[in-house]
């Protein structure tokens, strides 16, 4: 099963501490998740799933790094 998460948050955010969170549920529970593979709730997701032992696949695109100079987030497999 594979789950999507799309958002945004800031580390300073209680949103970004429950995405995290979120994630480890996910990995946890055997679940890949799919996300924007950027930064904020996106990137949260991802880390959390990662740490938990959980595969994140990012949807990325060459067009939004050239505009917001933003690499994928290092959880991103």
């Amino acid at each position: 099963m594979k789950v999507t998460v799309f958002g945004g948050s800031r580390p300073d955010e209680a949103g970004y501490q429950q995405a995290l969170q979120l994630g480890r549920l996910l990995g946890q529970a055997g679940y890949a998740v799919l996300t924007g593979g950027y930064i904020g709730t996106m990137e949260a997701v991802s880390r959390g799933a990662a740490e938990a032992g959980g595969h994140v696949i990012g949807v990325t695109c060459e067009d939004i790094e050239q505009w917001r100079k933003v690499n994928p987030n290092r959880w991103v497999k």
